[in-house]
């Protein structure tokens, strides 16, 4: 089908030609172009989802999603802890169901019962001896958490109606929500875009009992703010609704909305618009870029990642006919012991290109109780070799974990061709990453040019280039006389 396709070009050659028209005869109206623009912008949006549309819409029967609320200040592999969950329900494009519910209620009916495997990580350093949905994301690879979220949800809930989809969603999105709608006050709470996130805390966690709640309905004002933020959003004029294509849009870029659908078909074309938070491959049997993804999970640790600040420092070298890397992952924690603060406990994943042998690791713990180096496990996992190992910090602190590892052969075919290229994925959950890549090859790295801008020491043996990522990153360097 090309009607939408067809509709998109239509409608921006429409806008294009009142363009024109205004500035030649000086009309200031912009009511008329506001309208055109918005459904341009729609249209660009759902183009790719022509097809399907209909049916993530549930014009051709309801359709049934499970929500995942992802605190990312309690940072987990796809984005952060799962401490609620909703089932929004959809027919005919309108919302026909939307419900919230404190994610403890499906895992305290199946204590004991379950006797499934628990990730490794989970069961040393947490001593979990069953699997629980509010650990099911701990899959860096959002497909496949979400699987196995799915399961342990027909586990857990006596709800056996297929689910169509998952969407999964940290409080950032919520926040700048707020700043479109506006302030809301629930129960006595004024919920705003600024602190959102710390103001929701503390209702659920701390003042919970001064609203007649229980430690059981807590979470019952999540309920409350939905609904509200619903009408709201129904009832939005056009303007704010481009406002809210917007925010969509760019939380969908940078992962703070995550997509998964049970049918193929959508579930490929996510992937194709990035909006499905995999981990990515980008090698082929011609292509070897380099590869690197950090991935931290807060063990126990309260909501202490809203006050940690990291920094990476990637450094590769040709040495003895070998590529060496070195990953300096640097924590420094700005918080303090508090309600919501505590001793900062991370098992960090390192994801590096298949066939990667470590070397060495710096900085890795036992546990939090002693001062003894921890082991790091080394294994394969969605096409990627994978490093990992504990770390714990105080507040106040700053502490780094180094891992040193030799390259697979393939990725140095590219520095032969005199070119550098590297594929960064960012972990969902994480507003933005300070890094520095630092390479020295046995060329001399004359005419270097790189799509980094802030770069030191070209021309020489030696390259420095610092950069912030707010989502995943591609770095491309080349350098010769034929550049």
């Amino acid at each position: 089908k090309k009607e939408i396709k067809n509709l998109d070009q239509d409608f921006n050659n429409l806008i294009e030609n009142i363009n024109s028209i205004q500035k030649t005869f000086k009309i200031n109206n912009n009511e008329l172009l506001d309208n055109l623009n918005f459904i341009a912008r729609v249209l660009n949006i759902i183009n790719p989802l022509n097809n399907h549309l209909n049916k993530i819409l549930g014009n051709q029967g309801s359709q049934k999603y499970l929500l995942l609320f992802q605190n990312n200040t309690e940072l987990r592999p796809t984005g952060g802890f799962i401490g609620s969950y909703g089932i929004l329900k959809i027919e005919n494009g309108n919302i026909k169901e939307l419900s919230i519910d404190d994610i403890y209620h499906l895992d305290v009916k199946v204590i004991d019962k379950l006797h499934n495997k628990v990730p490794e990580p989970l069961a040393k350093y947490l001593k979990m001896k069953e699997w629980y949905m509010r650990d099911c994301n701990w899959s860096p690879d959002f497909p496949t958490s979400a699987q196995d979220c799915l399961s342990l949800y027909y586990i857990e809930s006596d709800d056996q109606e297929k689910i169509d989809g998952i969407i999964a969603i940290t409080p950032t999105v919520i926040a700048e929500l707020l700043n479109i709608i506006g302030a809301q006050e629930i129960e006595g709470i004024i919920f705003e875009n600024e602190n959102f996130t710390d103001d929701l805390q503390k209702a659920i966690e701390l003042y919970y009992a001064d609203r007649g709640d229980t430690h059981w309905t807590r979470k019952d004002i999540m309920n409350s703010l939905a609904q509200v933020i619903i009408q709201k959003i129904k009832n939005l004029k056009i303007s704010d609704n481009a406002h809210l294509l917007e925010l969509l849009s760019k939380n969908l870029d940078n992962k703070n909305i995550l997509l998964y659908s049970s049918d193929q078909n959508v579930q490929k074309i996510f992937k194709n618009l990035d909006w499905s938070g995999d981990i990515k491959n980008k090698e082929n049997e011609y292509y070897h870029p380099d590869y690197l993804m950090v991935v931290d999970s807060n063990l126990a640790s309260s909501k202490s990642d809203q006050f940690i600040v990291r920094n990476v420092e990637y450094t590769i070298q040709e040495k003895n006919d070998n590529l060496l890397a070195q990953v300096k992952i640097t924590y420094q924690h700005q918080g303090n012991f508090s309600w919501n603060s505590t001793k900062y406990r991370t098992y960090t994943r390192l994801l590096v290109p298949q066939g990667s042998e470590l070397i060495k690791v710096e900085g890795s713990m036992e546990n939090d109780q002693i001062n003894k180096k921890g082991i790091t496990d080394v294994y394969n996992d969605l096409n990627k070799t994978v490093f990992g190992t504990f770390i714990a910090i105080e507040p106040q602190e700053t502490k780094s974990l180094i891992f040193e590892y030799k390259l697979p052969n393939r990725i140095k075919k590219q520095i032969s061709e005199n070119k550098y290229q590297i594929y960064i994925q960012k972990q969902p959950g994480i507003e933005f990453i300070p890094y520095t890549l630092k390479i020295k090859f046995d060329d001399d790295l004359k005419n270097c040019q790189s799509n980094i801008k802030n770069t030191v020491n070209e021309d020489t043996s030696d390259f420095k280039g610092e950069f912030i990522i707010y989502n995943d990153y591609f770095v491309g360097i080349k350098w010769g006389d034929n550049n």
